[in-house]
């Protein structure tokens, strides 16, 4: 489905490493696949249903993030209206939070909740057998009563015995991008209870690991088959085990691989000691985020994160003094939160130096966020339109606000910050030209930084009237 991550999004093309796991569970088990990947190919509704009509489908499914659920929806319908007699099966993050509304789809005939690798191939090889689907496991048919579901979601328990992700059918686009940035997950589930997060919903609360070994052959695989040379880490919870952390990365520096790599999701600062900063460094590491939230105290407690400030500064600190370039998530509009506090963020990011990067909070469904928005707050729009950052701040609208943090203070908190930080590619887009670009620029200066823009038109009169 067509989302905010990928080429059709104005960005890089962006593997899809959860279809790529299904392609190949359902190639293992003898079923053919034809993958349509709507995030990096531009492909309109009616090239979609040609394409469909010139292939022999038996069942189509749909993997939906909460940001993608409205295309979902609108293709879904479409391809109801024409091949009716097609199963349609959803499954995906958003499927997993919101099985009740996702019942109320008309267009919907199966849904597949978590994680689909051994269930769906079952569920296929029942289809071709014209055998029953209704004892199958996280499975529910649209026709079952929704309000006594006590079915759970899939969880693969053996992380090692799953063929590794294949890529054959994507674009080329996606294929080039897995040369230097090969998507690799290392551990699946996340054992923490932050308030504003679904994961632990999506993929459980105990976290299930693969082999050092493991991770290691994946890797030589895919230099074998597409000449990786690096790869990004996409766990939820890489480093929670300290022990497997660096036995990976020791595995690394001892096979030789030579392949730079980082850790753009996220790591936890408060399970970083000493060694394993240093041996992620020595093992290629070159970059790491970590979730910061919020430099407030009292927010960062209300939210269950489950680490202190002083935590997460000497987490990177250490990681910084290994060699590693350090970025940190921050959140706009926790419980709690109010433009004073995105000052104080802002300032621990400058001090910090610190990549920062501060997204507009999304309550997902599940989460206790979502319970506490509609308990304290207000929805100015629907999740399904929520946008955590963009390229134009004009693009950046807070699905909810309080009494005490509107929607207006929410907004002009999340100019302010990357104003502050010089962060003007989260504010105006790539494609305005110089001039809108240079005015907008120094409006937003005007506006939050007074003191950069004197220092910006200082050294501007230096380099252009001194010469004089």
């Amino acid at each position: 489905m067509a989302g905010w991550q990928g080429a059709n999004d104005k960005g890089d093309p962006y593997p899809n490493i959860g279809i790529a796991y299904l392609v190949a569970a359902l190639h293992r088990h003898g079923h053919e696949a034809v993958v349509l990947d709507m995030n990096n190919q531009s492909i309109s509704d009616e090239q979609l249903i040609s394409c469909l009509d010139d292939t022999h489908v038996d069942l189509i499914g749909l993997s939906v993030k909460t940001a993608t659920m409205a295309n979902a929806r609108r293709i879904g319908l479409k391809i109801k209206e024409r091949f009716p007699s097609i199963p349609i099966i959803v499954g995906g993050p958003h499927v997993t939070v919101a099985a009740l509304d996702i019942f109320k789809e008309p267009w919907v005939d199966y849904v597949l909740l978590g994680e689909g690798e051994d269930v769906l191939p079952l569920l296929c090889t029942r289809f071709d057998n014209h055998l029953s689907i209704n004892d199958l496991a996280a499975v529910i048919t649209r026709r079952e009563n929704p309000a006594v579901l006590g079915i759970s979601a899939a969880r693969v328990n053996n992380l090692d015995e799953l063929d590794f992700p294949d890529y054959n059918l994507f674009g080329a686009g996606v294929r080039n991008v897995l040369r230097s940035n090969y998507p690799l997950i290392t551990s699946r589930g996340c054992p923490y209870k932050c308030t504003y997060c679904s994961v632990a919903k999506i993929s459980g609360n105990r976290v299930r690991t693969r082999s050092p070994d493991n991770v290691i052959v994946e890797l030589l695989q895919a230099r074998e088959r597409f000449g990786v040379t690096g790869f990004e880490i996409v766990d939820d919870s890489f480093n929670v085990d300290i022990v497997r952390a660096k036995a990976i990365c020791n595995l690394l520096i001892e096979q030789r691989l030579e392949m730079t790599w980082s850790c753009p999701n996220g790591i936890r600062a408060d399970r970083v000691d000493s060694e394993l900063a240093v041996l992620m460094k020595q093992a290629g590491c070159h970059f790491v985020m970590v979730g910061v939230e919020s430099a407030d105290p009292a927010i960062l407690e209300s939210v269950k994160k489950g680490e202190s400030l002083t935590d997460i500064e000497r987490g990177i600190h250490l990681l910084q003094h290994a060699g590693l370039a350090v970025g940190g998530f921050f959140i706009i509009g926790l419980p709690g939160d109010s433009y004073a506090a995105q000052e104080v963020s802002a300032e621990f990011a400058r001090r910090n130096g610190i990549h920062a990067h501060f997204n507009m909070l999304v309550p997902y469904p599940g989460t206790d966020v979502h319970k506490w928005v509609c308990e304290n707050g207000t929805f100015m729009t629907s999740i399904e339109e929520g946008v955590h950052f963009a390229d134009s701040s004009k693009k950046v609208m807070p699905v909810f606000e309080t009494a005490d943090f509107t929607a207006n203070e929410r907004w002009r908190a999340y100019e302010m910050v990357h104003t502050r930080l010089a962060k003007f590619d989260m504010l105006i887009p790539k494609n305005a030209g110089k001039l809108t670009y240079d005015i907008r620029k120094l409006s937003l200066l005007a506006r939050y930084d007074r003191r950069q823009l004197v220092s910006l038109i200082k050294r501007w009169f230096v380099e252009n009237v001194c010469e004089f």
